[in-house]
């Protein structure tokens, strides 16, 4: 038995507004593990969720925008039991109080691996987003939404502490620009601005946006890393700055 919210969150968290559909749910011990990637590969991410009363097993569920419109049915407890053919899961079948779906599942191993991080650099700087934060950067984005990439780079606020600076607009000196600041531990000041896809992270932030704990982590290697955690979950995402 799970909850509709939780599914439903679980879901949103790598689905991303329609950039990934397909994915490997594995769940072991009463934990959830999926590996995930868009089809253009311009992020990759995992998410493991804890506690998920379902035995152990393989999932495949493909088009989870159709999965999505089916849950969006249901309501409060979902009890959830499967159709099994020669030990594959093929069908999904979830009952809450009024309504029975069944949902057809891929096999697992037809879906392609997902990319792997070639490695766990050093990190430049580290940042905690609290809730007031991810509302306002979500704020500067749709201000400027024409824009579809922002700068990050670190700077001292009137204090001298270590701040980055979020800037969202043309990197250009004429155009309309918004800088929101954010208190940061900056392990080395690299003195420049990075870009980034402002849709991927407006996606990111949306999708986590009701995280208990929210942090940003950036490498100059090329690599920005979301890691968001709830109660019961935990989820990251790995990009790279524009080219």
């Amino acid at each position: 038995m799970i909850n509709k919210t939780d599914l439903h969150g679980i879901i949103h968290k790598y689905y991303l507004n329609n950039r990934v559909e397909t994915t490997k749910w594995v769940i072991k011990d009463d934990t959830l593990t999926i590996n995930f990637e868009d089809v253009s590969r311009s992020f990759i991410g995992d998410l493991t969720y804890h506690n998920i009363d379902i035995q152990d097993m393989e999932l495949g569920l493909g088009n989870a925008t159709r999965f999505l419109k089916l849950l969006a049915i249901l309501n409060g407890e979902l009890f959830i039991d499967f159709v099994k053919t020669q030990g594959i899961v093929e069908k999904l079948i979830i009952d809450d109080s009024q309504f029975n779906i069944k949902y057809a599942l891929y096999d697992p191993e037809s879906i392609p691996p997902v990319a792997k991080l070639g490695g766990y650099p050093d990190m430049d700087l580290e940042m905690k987003l609290e809730t007031d934060d991810i509302d306002a950067l979500l704020r500067a984005n749709t201000a400027l939404s024409e824009c579809n990439e922002f700068g990050i780079e670190p700077s001292k606020n009137l204090d001298d502490e270590d701040i980055v600076n979020f800037m969202f607009g043309e990197n250009s000196a004429h155009s309309n620009k918004i800088t929101y600041s954010v208190r940061a531990d900056i392990k080395n000041n690299f003195g420049k601005q990075f870009r980034f896809d402002t849709s991927l992270f407006k996606d990111i932030l949306n999708a986590n946006k009701k995280s208990e704990e929210s942090t940003l982590r950036f490498s100059t290697t090329g690599l920005l890393h979301y890691n968001f955690k709830g109660e019961n979950y935990e989820v990251n995402y790995y990009t790279n700055p524009k080219a």
